[in-house]
């Protein structure tokens, strides 16, 4: 992951994000993980602290993993965009598709079993409304995969 980080870096991958954020945060947990959650972008606590999914929602999914006797050692968390966008706003389409091959790389290094998608976007599409509204969800899993090709 660390080189995968670097190369991100390097390429300047959307460096208009960049030059905004204060770090890049490009996952957490267990790179041999079995199940990955993937969320849209990092927030402002996520880009002072370099973890995915620390502050409120991140209290919320610490939750719903407790619920399920696991914690964050056991699975792997990530977001599309690596950088924070600038007030919290929605990653643009094009910033998630300038990240979305270094995901692919991500999980083809972790070869997870199951993914659970936790973009608001998702959550908004379901409830038709702002995800930040919904108050205890369960978690879905977006799929089962057996190869990266199934996703």
């Amino acid at each position: 992951m660390d080189a995968l980080a670097e190369e991100i870096v390097k390429e300047k991958v959307c460096s208009d994000l960049a030059d905004q954020a204060t770090q890049l945060v490009m996952g957490d947990g267990n790179p041999d993980a079995d199940i990955v959650f993937i969320g849209e972008a990092p927030g402002k606590n996520e880009d002072l602290q370099g973890k995915p999914f620390v502050g409120a929602a991140g209290k919320f999914l610490d939750e719903m993993l407790k619920s399920a006797n696991l914690q964050r050692s056991d699975v792997y968390i990530t977001n599309i965009v690596k950088y924070r966008p600038p007030n919290n706003r929605d990653p643009l389409p094009e910033e998630k598709r300038q990240f979305w091959p270094y995901l692919l790389r991500q999980l083809e290094i972790i070869q997870p079993k199951a993914i659970s998608d936790l973009r608001a976007a998702q959550w908004r599409r379901i409830y038709s409304r702002d995800c930040r509204s919904v108050k205890n969800t369960v978690i879905h899993v977006k799929c089962v995969c057996t190869s990266l090709n199934s996703w």
